[in-house]
């Protein structure tokens, strides 16, 4: 559920490369369970 958290506003603010680079990053810092 962490990934879901992090992963989801990217598509309720649209598409932000940024945001979604941060995403995929702390992805891998923090993997789902």
């Amino acid at each position: 559920m962490k990934r879901l958290k992090i992963v989801l506003p990217q598509w309720e603010g649209g598409v932000n490369p940024n945001y979604v680079l941060g995403a995929r990053l702390m992805d891998l810092i923090v993997p789902a369970e």
